[in-house]
């Protein structure tokens, strides 16, 4: 399903974010044996195809570690009640 290839995808980019290069590679080709549709095969074999890249040129992979980024504070005006 279109679903599953998606989070077999994001599933792939953090192993790549961790360097493990196999499992993540492995990860991808199930995502493109499990999904017919058109536009996830595609997204799939671009994300497998940056990982035959050399290290410069690929992407910035996610973190396996989720941030969560604190909203900025507004500043109130001191005129204001």
């Amino acid at each position: 399903s279109k679903f599953y290839a998606s989070k077999r995808r994001e599933f792939a980019k953090v192993l790549m974010g961790v360097n493990r290069k196999d499992e993540a590679k492995n990860q991808l080709f199930q995502s493109l044996r499990n999904c017919r549709h058109p536009f996830s095969l595609m997204k799939s074999l671009i994300v497998l195809l940056q990982c035959y890249l050399p290290k410069a040129l690929q992407p910035t992979w996610p973190s396996p570690v989720r941030v969560v980024k604190q909203p900025a504070i507004a500043a109130t005006p001191r005129n204001c009640p």
